[in-house]
């Protein structure tokens, strides 16, 4: 069960990364610091 919510959790952060990579152009640092702290997140979900 909660490794489901790992793999849930870990899809969605990627999915968000992609979003917002694939649109840099919108990128502020705000959102660079979201994404350096779901990285962070996500290794420790591994």
């Amino acid at each position: 069960m909660a490794n489901d919510v790992v793999v849930d959790v870990r899809n969605k952060c990627l999915l968000y990364l992609s979003e917002l990579l694939s649109n840099p152009n919108n990128l502020d640092k705000y959102d660079l610091v979201n994404v350096a702290i779901l990285l962070k997140e996500i290794r420790k979900l591994k």
